[in-house]
């Protein structure tokens, strides 16, 4: 018997045919396996002899392990002739993050406090530097030397990108049909989540061993699934997942601690143990003179594995299928669906494939498709102590406003590092969460799994503190950046959480009044406004243009964030010369049009913004946390893979003006400004990859806006936005009174 993997969001096979269900690739868990058990070794190796002590150390793998499982299919939006040469070049925000992220064990210890110090405001600084630092710096050059995590993640030709691809998209949490939806890595980061939340409102510490035991027993308490299944290739039943995956554990984390690596394959080797049988559990354990409660993180396992499998098994969605298709009762699917045990494994291993794979592929584009309401006992809560928080970055479009293109991009990169960046490492450090509770960051959006005590917190002053925080991060740039935030309790149902977070965001977006500045225009003498964003009054005259406070700041961002470190990047990567990386500053304008630095010509610009259409619903209609977490990281993939196959058709400096013409990419939103000879055709590329790598279930709008490189840049965005806007409005006029899914099935793309 083969074992299945099944898409609600479908694949796109050869010939563009939707690829609901396929055979599953458990080799390539594997080898990931085997990649990850290297890069721990090496990271383990670096940071003890850094002096980290071993909670710390702890802290640093489960980091590791959950930057494993997620970077790599983070796509980078660079050409991969930049990423072959990627000293110098200012981070993007995901690796910003990452970077932190897999340091942060390092900047607690009071050896490497001068380093914690960089990260107080980083947007001060030259972040290509940053990056410098870091690839030669002991012991953080580990992350940068060859095999470390994030080099793999930057090498255009890494193994691990495609071999993680492999391993996200067809190793499933469950062979059954309808429960086969659910993938592996993500239910890993769900329960690990989930886990995490549970603890810290039980009353668990946010820091110390005991904390890090229980983040690497979940993320790890499923990972010997995929050789446990073995024996059903040829008919037999399953092994213990349960031993497995505590026996591999404490394979990985031997270079860690062996008494660790025991501990962890305790709590995992006992997360499916029935309350009777905890007995056996040790209450708690000492290790090197540190307490761990092995009993209430096994409990805290256990809470978070049943409310993320209840979740994602949707047995009570998919059974009519299995009920239909094998001739069962809906009840007696809802069990086969549920249960576990040689009963369960003596039905599934008589069922003939065929009558498998065409109930997975018919529940599958149900599931897909269902607008079906929901149910009372959806809304009921999850039975774990957790909370999702979305946090929606407000006023975006008024942040970006202005009329020259250096300060638009400034504003621009601040924007994708302020919600990237910024906002997660506000709550890791506000709430005590880790980077596997950020569920999704990007677009203006983050949602992140919290613990239980946020809902009954007052929000205004936790808000408060997320803010300052990530301010202080940035420092006076992103004063005009807001965010609005909801917090519920996770329910039954992820669709169920998803609508009441949208309607409490709602009601946040509806009370949310930003104060008006306040200025002493007695001080200023005669008042000019600024030049660039025409709202404040100037204070400074830079390069012949009077500016306010925030737009110097943003400007000096664009030039030294964006401009300086991608033209240095180009120039190493041999796309353009020294004369034309000196003349940017001055003629960035012009040279985006496709006019060479010092010709004195300028041809047609064209500034290309792109969203994707109905992506709130496409999020909304998630049918479960994984389905969640999955659906975020193709849509950023889709995205990404829609721009490399634009890089990957022009070379030299129309490479050049590919890339430092794009503003901003990043979930389903995009702002480039592109030559006009190429936008296009660009564009196209975008929308049929975009609509491609999403199984053909949704696209992309495009407005295109193009006029001469002097015209004021706003006006040319707000064009395209304009036009934008027209294309989400004609797909909507083409759904009314037609069936959703023949819509946007038959629509590749929408372009004006």
């Amino acid at each position: 018997m083969r074992i299945y993997v099944s898409h609600i969001v479908p694949r796109m096979g050869n010939k563009e045919k939707q690829v609901w269900v396929e055979e599953a690739n458990l080799e390539a868990f594997d080898k990931l396996l085997e990649e990850l058990s290297e890069g721990l070794k090496r990271l383990c190796e670096e940071y003890r002899a850094a002096g980290l002590d071993l909670p710390l150390l702890a802290q640093a793998a489960a980091d590791y392990v959950a930057a494993f499982l997620k970077l790599p299919l983070i796509l980078p939006a660079t050409p991969k002739e930049v990423l072959a040469k990627a000293v110098g070049l200012a981070p993007s925000p995901h690796e910003l993050f990452w970077a932190w992220a897999l340091s942060r064990a390092v900047l607690a210890h009071e050896r490497y406090k001068a380093y914690e110090g960089l990260w107080q405001n980083i947007a001060e600084l030259k972040l290509g530097k940053l990056r410098e630092l870091y690839s030669t710096a002991h012991p953080f050059k580990v992350l940068y030397e060859e095999g470390g995590l994030i080099r793999e993640w930057l090498d255009p030709e890494g193994r691990l990108r495609e071999l993680a691809w492999k391993a996200f998209l067809r190793v499933p949490s469950d062979t059954r049909p309808v429960n086969n939806t659910s993938k592996l890595i993500p239910h890993l980061l769900a329960t690990a989540a989930l886990a995490l939340a549970h603890y810290l409102s039980e009353g668990g510490r946010s820091v110390g061993l005991e904390v890090s035991v229980l983040r690497l027993a979940a993320l790890l308490h499923d990972v010997g699934k995929p050789r446990a299944w073995a024996p059903i290739l040829s008919g037999g039943y399953p092994r213990s997942h349960a031993e497995e995956s505590a026996r591999i554990a404490r394979e990985l984390l031997k270079c860690l601690d062996p008494e660790i690596a025991e501990v962890v394959a305790t709590v995992i080797r006992y997360h499916h143990t029935r309350e009777e049988k905890l007995s056996e559990v040790p209450e708690e354990v000492f290790v090197k003179g540190k307490e761990v409660r092995v009993r209430m993180l096994v409990r805290a396992l256990q809470e978070a594995d049943r409310a993320a499998s209840a979740i994602d098994r949707l047995a009570r969605a998919g059974a009519q299928f299995v009920s239909k298709g094998l001739g069962l009762s809906v009840d007696e699917a809802k069990r086969l669906l549920s249960e576990s045990g040689p009963h369960v494994w003596d039905f599934w291993l008589n069922v003939r494939e065929e009558a498998i794979v065409k109930v997975a592929e018919e529940a599958a584009q149900h599931l897909m498709w269902s607008l079906e309401p929901l149910s009372p006992e959806e809304d009921e809560e999850a039975g774990v102590k957790a909370c999702v928080l979305l946090a929606d970055v407000r006023r975006i479009g008024a942040f970006i406003d202005r009329e020259d293109l250096r300060t638009t991009v400034g504003a621009s990169y601040l924007v994708d590092v302020y919600t990237v960046y910024a906002i997660p490492r506000a709550l890791i450090e506000s709430f005590g969460v880790a980077p596997e509770s950020i569920v999704y960051a990007g677009g203006g959006m983050v949602y992140a799994v919290v613990p239980a005590w946020l809902e009954r917190a007052p929000l205004a002053n936790l808000l408060k503190e997320v803010r300052s925080r990530a301010r202080r991060y940035l420092g006076e740039k992103v004063r005009g950046l807001k965010h609005v935030a909801a917090v519920e309790r996770l329910r039954a149902s992820w669709r169920a959480t998803s609508r009441r977070l949208a309607v409490a965001t709602s009601v946040e977006k509806l009370l949310y009044r930003p104060k008006r500045e306040e200025v002493d225009i007695t001080s200023l003498g005669i008042e000019f406004m600024c030049e660039v964003c025409r709202k404040r009054p100037a204070v400074k005259e830079e390069g012949g243009d009077l500016l306010c406070e925030e737009c110097s700041a943003v400007r000096s961002a664009g030039d030294n964030l964006y401009v300086d470190a991608k033209s240095q990047q180009l120039l190493a990567a041999g796309l353009i010369d020294e004369d034309t990386r000196g003349g940017l500053k001055k003629e960035l304008m012009e040279w985006l049009s496709g006019a060479r630095v010092g010709e004195g010509r300028m041809y047609g610009l064209a500034v290309v913004k792109a969203d994707g259409n109905m992506m709130g619903f496409f999020m909304s209609t998630a049918m479960s946390l994984t389905d969640a977490i999955e659906r975020s990281l193709r849509v950023d993939a889709a995205l990404k893979r829609g721009l490399n196959a634009v890089y990957e058709r022009l070379k030299g400096e129309e490479l050049a003006r590919a890339y430092v013409g794009l503003l901003y990419a990043g979930g389903d939103d995009l702002l480039a400004v592109w030559p006009a000879k190429l936008a296009v055709q660009a564009s196209l590329l975008l929308a049929y990859w975009f609509w491609r790598e999403l199984g053909g279930v949704r696209q992309l709008s495009i407005g295109i806006a193009s006029g001469k490189p002097r015209h004021n840049i706003w006006v040319l965005v707000s064009t395209a936005e304009g036009l934008l806007k027209w294309c989400k409005s004609k797909l909507r006029e083409e759904a009314r009174g037609r069936p959703l899914r023949e819509v946007l099935e038959s629509t590749a793309g929408v372009l004006a």
